[in-house]
């Protein structure tokens, strides 16, 4: 049994954001996390008093997580990617989301864009050795349904190139986000012309995996992106002054 007891330094505003409403802050908050654990029948008692400053984005600002260690020994607050792309928009903006939307539902809405978030299962190691080099599921029925009926963006987030080449023609553009960590803003930063894209590829990318492995060099290197590739993007401030 896991119980975890918030204590708020300066407001009880952090409270209700644990039971699913908005943060909105109006200035820093300090809180301590106490974490207490019962493991094995014995009341094993670990404080971890995390530090942790939240700090307001326009009057408001969305966390998706605070995690501790099982030690109890450390806090860790996150933005997904989905909370990031609602910070990013116009607040007259509708950002709808959907953990697997089928074609109905792209049918019964007037959406403007697709954002779609797909990759690979967290895996360490020899954990994650693949012989098919896929996304999980339902990844690639995600992509066919939306990209079908909406112009779209796909997010992929893997530790390595995976199978994709069938689903390109679908797309409006790819993203290789590689494993972006805890915060998803970085992702949304660029989406959203805030920074450009400058990344390259620092491998070939391959079409399928029969042609595995291939490298810079090789006879019949035909990669669906070669190694080096990336698009450069502009951000649209500077963009807007030239």
């Amino acid at each position: 049994m896991t119980q975890i007891d918030i204590k708020v330094a300066s407001s009880e505003i952090l409270e209700k954001y644990f039971i699913g409403n908005e943060l909105p802050l109006e200035a820093p908050v300090e809180t301590w996390i106490n974490y207490e654990r019962e493991e094995k029948g014995m009341d094993v008692k670990m404080k971890s008093f995390c530090h942790l400053l939240f700090y307001s984005k326009l009057g408001s600002q969305l966390f998706d997580s605070i995690n501790l260690d099982l030690d109890g020994s450390c806090c860790l607050i996150g933005t997904t990617i989905l909370t990031a792309v609602r910070i990013a928009v116009d607040p007259l903006t509708e950002v709808v989301y959907s953990e697997n939307p089928d074609r109905n539902f792209l049918k019964s809405n007037n959406f403007s864009y697709g954002i779609v978030v797909v990759g690979e299962l967290p895996y360490s190691e020899s954990v994650g050795d693949s012989t098919n080099l896929t996304i999980a599921e339902p990844g690639y029925d995600t992509i066919t349904n939306v990209c079908e009926y909406v112009k779209c963006v796909v997010i992929i987030m893997s530790g390595r190139p995976v199978v994709i080449e069938p689903y390109l023609p679908k797309m409006e553009a790819l993203v290789a986000a590689w494993l972006p960590g805890t915060e998803g803003q970085g992702v949304s930063d660029v989406l959203f012309g805030d920074y450009g894209f400058t990344g390259k590829l620092a491998r070939t990318w391959f079409k399928t995996v029969d042609q595995l492995p291939m490298n810079v060099g090789d006879p019949h290197y035909d990669p669906l992106f070669p190694f080096g590739y990336g698009l450069t993007t502009i951000p649209i401030e500077r963009k807007a002054t030239q």
